[in-house]
């Protein structure tokens, strides 16, 4: 009886755990099902982005009602729309931080986050984790405030600066900012929206707040009606050079298939095998390594005629982008051009080439006179007119062509259709003649298509189009400069762009600066200097180009780099000025990092 008893005990002793477990078991499963049920917070980023667009529009209202009473400043360096544009924007930048403020603090709540609002504190919301109270906030501390005694005052364990910032060097910045917060012994760490959404939220979250405020920034932009064009100076043209210089440098050149605008053209029917994935250049790895590793992209930012077109296209590009109510074709009209111009550079290039080129028609009585051979071309070849046939009443079922020499030059005709030709009918210029056929044809159907549709027939109007004739001509430059042979001793007329190696070493030091002010250079003689970067007085300079250069820099000479600064500030420092020259170059110059990289040696190198 006793052993029944137990047993008996002892399975319902097991039973009462089974259902213990259970009832754990279903409350766990209640609670995933509770994190993963879906929140919909799309109606906080419309009401509080709605709230700031409504208190744009009436001060707009207000400012456009008023204009006529407002009094000119004595130095006044722009027109009063721009003041207007200058305005909104900094009136905007501050309602910024209120309206991500709300929304943070909103989308806390709807998250049943354990979240503490702060009203006068310096935080915008503080968030219980981990048994620790976490203070957020927008800004930096200022410099002379005690962040332990702030942080203690407001019973915060850790400090939390959000940084909204979005590109790809954020996380690394982010990163250096944090070991300099380490250093300092202070509890204070950055962390992008980016990061904070994604452990708070998760990445689905965060893209509907990314959609919802890039929306918000083209409704705001669009309600100003204003923007700022640069206008091509020396040093805004190196800029653009030097942004397109890399762009152009990584464009997907060997992704990218030819795109024809509208494939129900008849007048495109042949053309529509460029599209498919499958037609590709069978050299197209040899052209890519010719085309970035020789650098002959540059020469799309040189001071030839083409470049200046393409140029000039990207500028208005960026100036007039998803700009409504616009017609685009002053946009494109360079990207057009500077293909017909890169065309006429190829074809010069190729002069004394064995090659053959069409001719005007007015010019063949000059040369049958001067017994300058004609050729026709018939079933892809040339054929030569005999002599006893020459005259005004030959019939050519084609172009004549002549010999394409220095002397007959005169003779050639200067049509974008004549450059096609060439092209078709020299392959040997190719670095794979079976390329010929497909480069030619894509020239043929770019030019039908954008050239003599839209100065012609009908404004531009669609921005995609813009964006396709674009990527089209970029594409066009890969295919022209990568496919053709560039004889040697005629690449110096690309005018790639000249990379002067003390330019370049000033270029790395000027970069270097952004980490630190302090160098040593080391001489022949083992002697080494220490030297502080004159940030004031080191400007860039630019050529009639737009290519950055230089005759020198500024340093300043001192025993030790501690409380250098100030002495420089305080004029301490005028007689032991260096100028850095292309005739004192010393033999070795180290870069010095800041303190939380323990003031470690960089070299920079340079020939």
């Amino acid at each position: 009886m006793l052993l029944k008893a137990t047993v008996n005990s002892y399975i319902l002793g097991e039973a009462h755990n089974l259902r213990i477990l259970c009832f754990f078991y279903f409350i766990k499963i209640f609670k995933v099902r509770k994190i993963m049920k879906k929140i919909n917070c799309s109606y906080i980023y419309k009401e509080e982005i709605d709230k700031n667009i409504n208190m744009l529009k009436h001060f707009i209202e207000s400012w456009v009602k008023f204009q006529s009473i407002r009094n000119e400043e004595l130095f006044q360096f722009a027109d009063d729309d721009f003041y207007f544009y200058r305005f909104a924007v900094e009136r905007q930048e501050k309602a910024a931080k209120i309206l991500l403020t709300n929304i943070l603090w909103r989308v806390l709540k709807e998250y049943n986050l354990p979240v503490e609002y702060s009203h006068d504190a310096p935080f915008i919301f503080i968030i219980k984790e981990s048994h620790e109270r976490i203070g957020y906030r927008l800004a930096d501390f200022l410099e002379d405030e005690d962040i332990n005694s702030i942080l203690e005052s407001n019973n915060v364990n850790k400090a939390i600066i959000l940084r909204t910032s979005k590109g790809n060097q954020t996380n690394k910045l982010i990163e250096q900012e944090n070991l300099q917060y380490e250093d300092a012994n202070v509890n204070i760490r950055a962390l992008s929206i980016q990061e904070f959404y994604l452990k708070q939220f998760g990445e689905e979250e965060y893209k509907a707040f990314i959609d919802s405020i890039d929306n918000y920034l083209n409704v705001t932009k669009e309600i100003t009606g204003y923007k700022s064009v640069n206008f091509l100076s020396n040093m805004n043209l190196a800029s653009i050079k030097i942004f397109k210089q890399k762009k152009l440098k990584d464009w997907d050149y060997l992704n990218y298939r030819y795109q024809i605008i509208n494939t129900s053209d008849k007048k495109v029917q042949n053309y529509l095998y460029l599209t498919k994935k499958d037609i590709i250049f069978e050299n197209l790895v040899d052209m890519h390594k010719s085309y970035i590793f020789d650098k002959l992209y540059e020469t799309m930012l040189s001071s030839n005629e083409y470049a200046t077109s393409f140029i000039t296209s990207e500028w208005l590009y960026y100036s007039f982008k998803y700009k409504k109510n616009f017609d685009y074709t002053s946009v494109v009209s360079g990207y057009l051009k500077s293909i017909e111009q890169l065309l006429y550079k190829i074809v010069m290039l190729n002069i004394d080439n064995d090659c053959k080129i069409a001719m005007k028609r007015d010019m063949l009585k000059k040369a049958f006179s001067q017994n300058i051979p004609v050729f026709e071309l018939i079933d892809n070849k040339f054929n030569k007119i005999p002599v006893n046939k020459q005259g005004n009443n030959y019939r050519f079922t084609n172009y004549p062509y002549i010999e394409f020499t220095e002397h007959h030059k005169e003779f050639m005709d200067s049509s974008i259709g004549t450059f096609e030709y060439f092209l078709r009918c020299n392959k040997h210029i190719f670095s794979n003649p079976y390329n010929a056929k497909t480069v030619t044809d894509m020239i043929s159907c770019f030019r039908i298509e954008c050239r003599n549709g839209f100065f012609h027939t009908h404004n531009l109007n669609d921005w995609d189009l813009v964006e396709k004739i674009r990527r089209n001509a970029i594409y066009l430059y890969f295919v022209l400069l990568g496919s053709c042979i560039i004889p040697d001793e005629r690449k110096h007329e690309l005018n790639l762009i000249h990379h002067d190696q003390f330019d370049e070493l000033c270029k790395k030091i000027r970069e270097f600066e952004k980490y630190n002010l302090y160098f040593v250079f080391e001489y022949d003689d083992g002697i080494k200097q220490k030297l502080v970067y004159d940030i004031h007085n080191n400007t860039i300079e630019f050529n009639d180009d737009g290519v950055e250069h230089y005759d020198g820099l500024l340093f300043y000479k001192v025993d030790e780099f501690e409380d250098s600064l100030k002495k420089i500030d305080k004029g301490e420092l005028e007689d032991k000025k260096l100028d850095l020259t292309r005739d004192n170059l010393p033999k070795k110059i180290f870069g010095i990092h800041r303190k939380h990289r323990n003031y470690e040696f960089e070299e920079i190198v340079f020939d």
